[in-house]
């Protein structure tokens, strides 16, 4: 075992210093933020593995439904393959996205029009509550969480798609309002007016929004809008709080535990049955998650298994994604059910897949490193383009979205680990398209008025020495 554990110190250590390696080339928040969520969704579960020979507590029940692991040179492989992906992700955001010294700075910056804003993205959080108003009473009559009737009885249908957005709509614009307003009048990349109806707004917006998303159990939105604020919060503010934000971020981690813990249960269940030791060993079980470990073992299931890999089979569903499966009902499926099978998984409970063992499903070990190379430049590029944003005359809606791609990039990079290429078009329209359409309409590029009188010229407080003239000079 001892052994084992150097190796999953080493792996660590040597993320580590990628990241490292990259913050000191990009100087963006957005890195080790990143590079958390890849080490939370590749190497932290090892460390439970390790220590207990596969003991998962609470999580046993994927040994039996998803794969039995057992620590074995497969699962040395699997610590290695992750280790070399992350490392492959941090050193390519840091080759593209380094920016050479101090650019040019037009002046120009991203307003945001706060009472259109907020309107804007209440208006969504009401739709995204008349799309479950059924549901919800449905659950109440039935005792049924409104998470098992959403998730896994489909009472939403195609309306869940629609959901999904809407919900995005609403949250991240008003995280990113919020940041704007913390950040102050002089903001480097958006300036909003301090006004305290504002916060009470957007805050208004985001605490509804929160208990819509405990009742359907969302804890991805969550983070999603969370992330995405307080980076664009950094990246935004010339003298950012950052222990205020840390308290604020932990304070939401909390809130997801909580929504791990309970979003299985009724409200008639949360109400009666839940009690404070029930929630107070859901606070202590932070950094335990079903889907960690999922995500987490499933490369190990496809190299013990010795699953061959599906050339390119990810990239034909992806092409044939754009058609309607009501139109299409034989579309070639996502590379996961190719890996359900493969590993012999029940079919019955829903398991994520890492996005390394995606590409391996695909290219098999050359599509562990191409797919890391491949996430890391993409993410770099955001970076960069954040930078460069203020330089230059741009297009105003390719503007607003180089502003803040690199912090929802990295906002919606948990969702983006836990699934296979195919997610590459969920990840575009819901990181970008829906989280930014709402910012775009409500915002104008205005410039900074700067004043510039020419300098007052002074007369000289020293005295200057007479010029006494020398023997056997001319007078003058």
């Amino acid at each position: 075992m001892m052994a084992d554990l150097l190796l999953l110190m080493a792996c660590a250590a040597v993320m580590a210093h990628a990241t490292l390696y990259a913050w000191r080339g990009t100087r963006s928040y957005a890195i080790p933020m990143g590079a958390l969520f890849c080490y939370y969704w590749s190497l932290h579960g090892a460390w439970t593995i390790t220590l207990t020979g596969g003991d998962l507590g609470n999580h046993d029940y994927l040994m039996d439904d998803l794969v039995t692991v057992v620590v074995d040179n497969n699962y040395r492989l699997t610590l290695v393959l992750y280790t070399v992906f992350a490392v492959l992700m941090l050193h390519a955001a840091r080759w593209v996205g380094a920016v050479p010294g101090r650019l040019p700075d037009d002046g120009s910056r991203i307003r945001l029009n706060a009472p259109q804003l907020i309107i804007a993205c209440a208006l969504c959080a009401i739709g995204s509550y008349l799309i479950i108003r059924g549901p919800l009473g449905m659950s109440a009559a039935t005792g049924v969480s409104l998470y098992n009737l959403t998730r896994y009885e489909g009472v939403l249908g195609t309306l869940g798609v629609v959901l999904t957005i809407l919900n995005r709509m609403a949250l991240v614009p008003a995280a990113i309002g919020l940041a704007a307003w913390l950040s102050g009048p002089r903001g480097r990349f958006v300036v909003m007016p301090q006004r305290p109806g504002y916060a009470v707004g957007f805050g208004g917006v985001l605490v509804g929004m929160l208990g819509l998303c405990f009742l359907l159990g969302n804890k991805n939105e969550i983070l999603f809008a969370a992330t995405t604020g307080a980076l664009f919060y950094l990246a935004n503010s010339p003298r950012p709080r950052v222990l205020r934000l840390g308290v604020s971020l932990a304070s939401v981690l909390l809130c997801l535990v909580l929504f791990d813990n309970f979003r299985s249960a009724s409200v008639a269940e949360v109400k009666e049955d839940v009690s404070v030791a029930d929630t107070l060993a859901a606070l202590a079980s932070v950094g335990a998650t079903g889907e960690c470990y999922a995500a987490h073992l499933s490369l190990y299931g496809v190299l013990n298994a010795q699953m061959t890999p599906d050339f390119g089979a990810s990239f034909l569903s992806l092409a044939a994604s754009v058609v309607p499966r009501s139109l299409w009902e034989n579309r070639p499926e996502e590379i996961y059910w190719y890996y359900i099978e493969g590993v012999g998984a029940s079919k019955d409970q829903g398991f994520t897949i890492h996005h390394a063992t995606g590409w391996y499903l695909n290219f098999g070990m050359l599509g562990v490193l191409t797919g890391g190379v491949f996430v890391g430049a993409v993410w770099g590029q955001t970076i960069r383009l954040m930078n460069t944003s203020r330089s230059g005359r741009r297009w105003f809606v390719w503007r607003v979205l180089t502003t803040f791609a690199a912090c929802t990039f990295t906002g919606n990079m948990p969702t983006l680990l836990r699934t296979g290429i195919e997610g590459y078009k969920g990840f575009v329209v819901h990181s970008f398209i829906a989280s930014l359409l709402v910012l775009v309409l409500c915002s104008t590029l205005v410039r900074r008025r700067t004043t510039t009188a020419p300098p007052i010229k002074r007369p000289s407080l020293r005295r200057r020495p007479q010029r006494v003239a020398a023997a056997g000079a001319p007078a003058a």
